[in-house]
């Protein structure tokens, strides 16, 4: 009895060093997921860019190779007393630049279609991502486990993450 005050003060040390040591493994098991969110973000990232910049690429590449001409695309303009005039093209070269306009807008939409496209499949991916980490939570653990707790005094590390997991 004369010692109740002592022994107060070793519980409380003793919860406070069980506290901490909760706190370590949270940390522990959060900073893993972490890193798992943030590969997999620049993984998306990476993904999309390669999808987006591809057609231009490949439109750089049919137009250095002369594959694919934009000419007719480029309205005629003549210089006359130091000012700009437009010449009046032919029935022929009008008929093949609105064919060539309309071609360049149809590239257009179907390359902004295509961006909505991969954005939105993205932003898919990583919601669906977000979901699946709670799923993944005891293999995640698992994994920690194996790399820091396995072989560090003895303790029972599988019992306190028991009690951590719900505050993670």
């Amino acid at each position: 009895v004369c010692r109740a005050k002592e022994r107060h003060m070793d519980n409380v040390v003793t919860a406070l060093e069980e506290t901490l040591r909760q706190v370590w493994m949270t940390a522990m098991v959060l900073g893993a997921i972490r890193s798992k969110a943030a590969k997999r973000l620049i993984l998306t990232w990476l993904v999309a860019l390669a999808l987006m910049a591809a057609p231009i690429g490949v439109l750089g590449w049919l137009l250095a190779t002369g594959r694919l001409s934009l000419q007719g695309y480029t309205p005629v303009v003549t210089e006359v007393s130091h000012r700009l005039s437009w010449k009046a093209p032919t029935p022929t070269e009008a008929h093949s630049a609105d064919l060539t306009n309309m071609g360049m807008l149809g590239v257009s939409l179907a390359y902004a279609g295509m961006m909505f496209a991969v954005t939105a499949g993205c932003r898919e991916f990583l919601r669906q991502s977000r979901r699946l980490q709670k799923t993944t939570l005891d293999e995640t653990f698992e994994e920690v486990y194996a790399d820091y707790f396995i072989h560090n005094d003895g303790e029972d590390h599988r019992a306190r993450g028991m009690n951590v997991k719900p505050k993670i």
